[in-house]
C-alpha cells in the first residue's frame, strides 16, 4: 500500500494479514504462480466504497485487474449475499471465511448459485483458497491466458459429491 494506513476496524479485518492474501496475488498477479513474475505494483485497499455506496472489504488490483475479497468470521450466508451483490465491481470475488476448509466445502452444497456464479471461497484457518474465483461474465478481460471455468455439470457434480 503506498503510502496508506490499513486500520484495523473489525476481528474479521484481521484475516487479511495471513498467508492467503499472497497466495491470491500470486494465482491471480503472476503468469507462472511464483513471486518474481507478479506484475507490479499491487496495491490493496480496504473498506471502499463501490459507486452505489456498497462498503467492499478488500480490493487488490494491479491497475487492469480487479479482485474483491469480502470477509467474515463465519457468517456464509450474509456473505455469500455481498459478494453476489458486488460481483460487477471486480474481475474475480472470492469470500474468506475463518472456517477450516472442509467446513466450507461441506456448506457450499447449500449455495450452488455461488459456486455457479464464480465466487472463489479462502480459508483463512487453514490459510487456502478452498475454490477459485473465475472471471465475472462483465468484467471478463484478455489480459493474459487463463483457464476457462468448468462447465455447469461438473461444478454440480462437484457439489453432490460427485454423485
Amino acid at each position: 500500500m503506498k503510502g496508506e494506513v490499513m486500520i484495523i476496524r473489525y476481528m474479521e479485518d484481521l484475516l487479511v494479514l495471513d498467508k492467503w492474501v499472497r497466495k491470491l496475488i500470486r494465482l491471480h498477479f503472476s503468469r507462472c504462480n511464483s513471486w518474481a513474475d507478479v506484475r507490479k505494483p499491487v496495491e490493496i485497499r480496504s473498506h471502499l466504497r463501490t459507486l452505489d455506496g456498497k462498503e467492499v472489504d478488500l480490493m487488490i488490483t494491479d491497475g487492469e485487474t480487479t479482485i474483491i475479497v469480502e470477509l467474515k468470521s463465519y457468517d456464509i450466508e450474509g456473505v455469500i449475499r455481498q459478494a453476489l451483490e458486488r460481483r460487477r465491481h471486480a474481475d474475480y470475488i472470492y469470500v474468506c471465511l475463518n472456517l477450516p476448509a472442509h467446513v466450507i466445502v461441506r456448506e457450499l452444497k447449500k449455495y450452488e448459485e455461488a459456486v455457479r456464479s464464480g465466487i472463489g471461497f479462502i480459508s483463512a484457518d487453514d490459510e487456502c483458497i478452498v475454490l477459485r474465483a473465475y472471471p465475472q461474465r462483465r468484467h471478463r478481460r484478455k489480459c493474459r491466458k487463463e483457464a476457462e471455468p468448468a462447465g455447469d455439470v461438473q461444478i454440480l457434480d462437484l457439489l453432490k459429491g460427485g454423485e
